[in-house]
């Protein structure tokens, strides 16, 4: 009896620290998200939002086989954009890389500056053949309705390069000049690779020897119910990016015949084949930005995930699982 009131002793005060400590860490957890600055300027919304939507209705769509590319709907969507954005066209530099990639230089008042430069494309992934009925609004409509844009490139990324070209708009009106120079980039075949787009801007402005203080990307989204225990909308900074790898499975036998079927035809071997590599994921791993991310949003939290994100050391395998769960759910 007296061993075992020593290990319950032993066992409650163990409980107790524990309590202590982890509440002191949820409890201590201050807010780190930035004061928001006021904005005072004036944006006519309504033109951004039908040019947006007109821009979603040019059918500038990336194939893995280029020959199917429609070019000439690419020209038409540059053509677009000189008509929507005057002064963009004015004022700065164009130079197409080719033909199709666009480079905008706008230029500073202090060339000893290292430029900046932003970036975004303006092609689009194809629409699955089929399944255009089971859109809610043709893909490529553009349509307002509900207080949201239809259509491809809506997220990915026509809306970067719209928003972009408003925002060079709306200061060239004010007379606004940069201190440094500014670089807009916009590719035309990032869906599938940038070898002709980004890979060659690239190549064309380090064969200048231009060098940048940064570049601003697509990276990242405001998303909403995707942080676990956030009910606020979440900036999500993309810094990097993963890769991609592509496995091609074959495979040799016999097919048999169809009044004697074998118990295990080629199509079940090679179908177990591709459900085993689904089943072989890549292991949960919280690190990186993606920790960062945490760090900053911890404090937000409802106080029962405020306590896990706060005591990571400890709960971080329930961290890893209630991450992929909500990325399996979006998907």
């Amino acid at each position: 009896m007296k061993k075992l009131k020593f290990s319950l002793i032993i066992f409650g005060s163990l409980l107790l620290v524990f309590i202590i400590v982890t509440m002191f860490n949820t409890l201590t957890l201050e807010s780190r998200q930035p004061s928001p600055e006021n904005f005072n300027g004036s944006i006519k919304e309504d033109h951004a939002i039908d040019t947006l939507s007109k821009a979603i209705q040019f059918k500038t769509i990336s194939y893995q086989d280029r020959s199917k590319m429609d070019l000439i709907e690419f020209d038409r969507f540059i053509s677009f954009l000189e008509q929507s954005f005057p002064l963009v066209h004015e004022e700065l530099e164009l130079e197409k890389v080719n033909s199709h990639a666009l480079v905008y230089k706008w230029k500073g008042t202090d060339s000893t500056k290292l430029p900046i430069g932003l970036t975004s494309h303006y092609d689009v992934v194809p629409v699955l053949e089929g399944t255009e009925e089971n859109w809610e609004h043709d893909p490529f409509s553009g349509t307002i309705a509900d207080g949201k844009i239809w259509g491809r490139g809506t997220l990915d990324d026509k809306i970067g390069v719209i928003g972009i070209l408003e925002a060079a708009e709306h200061l060239l009106k004010e007379g606004y000049q940069p201190a440094r120079d500014i670089y807009l980039m916009f590719g035309h075949d990032e869906e599938i690779g940038g070898d002709e787009g980004a890979a060659m801007i690239v190549s064309t402005l380090n064969a200048r020897g231009i060098k940048f203080d940064f570049v601003l990307d697509e990276g990242g989204a405001i998303v909403e119910n995707m942080v676990p225990g956030v009910n606020q909308p979440v900036g999500v900074v993309g810094v990097s990016e993963k890769g991609s790898a592509t496995a091609e499975l074959s495979i040799e036998g016999s097919g048999g015949h169809s009044s004697q079927p074998k118990d295990r035809t080629n199509i079940g071997r090679i179908a177990s084949a591709i459900a085993k590599l689904e089943e072989t994921q890549f292991p949960a791993d919280l690190k990186g930005p993606g920790e960062d991310l945490f760090e900053f949003v911890a404090p937000e939290m409802s106080f029962a995930m405020k306590y896990v994100f706060a005591n990571k050391f400890i709960f971080e395998p329930v961290i890893e699982k209630s991450c992929s769960s909500s990325l399996h759910h979006l998907r």
